[in-house]
C-alpha cells in the first residue's frame, strides 16, 4: 500500500496537531517523528536517540497528552494514547 498524507486532530478541542505521512494499512498506533511533515518542531526532534530526552507529546490548543515518548527500532516516535487523534477530512 503507498503512502499518504494525514492531517490529525486533537480529539478533545479539535485543533490541527500534526500532519503524518503514514504508510501501510492499520490503525495509527505511533508516530516516527522521520514520518512527521509538519509542525517542524516536531519534525527536528527526529535525531533524539534517548527516550528520556523526548518530551511529552501534548495538544498545543487544550494541552491534553496525546502521546507517550518511545525508541522502536532506533527511531523515535510516540506510542498514541488510545482515541486522542483524529483525522481531518482533506479539502479535495
Amino acid at each position: 500500500m503507498a503512502s499518504r498524507i494525514l492531517n490529525l486532530i486533537c480529539r478533545q478541542c479539535s485543533a490541527p496537531v500534526l500532519r503524518y505521512k503514514k504508510s501501510g494499512s492499520g490503525k495509527l498506533i505511533r508516530i516516527y517523528l522521520d514520518c512527521v511533515a509538519e509542525p517542524i518542531e516536531l519534525a527536528r526532534l527526529k535525531s533524539v536517540g534517548k527516550k528520556s530526552d523526548l518530551p511529552p507529546f501534548h495538544c498545543n490548543g487544550c494541552n491534553a497528552l496525546l502521546g507517550i515518548p518511545m525508541i522502536e527500532s532506533g527511531r523515535s516516535a510516540y506510542r498514541l494514547l488510545p482515541g486522542a487523534l483524529g483525522k481531518k477530512k482533506s479539502d479535495a
